[in-house]
């Protein structure tokens, strides 16, 4: 792969009963770019259900484990994410793959 290509680093890994993520790299020993600034982390992670119960249901425990939902201004007309924040303040997303535009 070309410098700046994204390649898989492995299979999906699970964390917790039904979410899953996949880590990515990459390729080619490109240099990170320049962080994108305030309330954009260089790192973004996807937590990815199969269903949208199974969504609502990840979503709740992670609140439970002290997540926080975001006011994100940035949604598209029927997400299939919702945008949360750990107690650090950092953005991540909840995916559900049954109504994503590639699942």
């Amino acid at each position: 792969m070309g410098q700046g290509h994204l390649a898989h680093a492995g299979p999906r890994r699970r964390f917790g009963p039904r979410a899953r993520a996949d880590v990515q790299r990459v390729a080619g020993g490109a240099l990170p770019p320049a962080a994108p600034g305030p309330g954009y982390p260089r790192l973004h992670l996807d937590l990815v259900v199969d269903t949208t119960a199974e969504q609502e249901t990840e979503i709740r425990r992670l609140i439970e484990l002290g997540a926080t939902e975001l006011d994100w201004d940035r949604y598209p007309p029927n997400p299939d994410f919702v945008v949360l924040a750990d107690p650090d303040g950092n953005p991540f997303c909840v995916v559900d793959l049954s109504v994503a535009p590639s699942g």
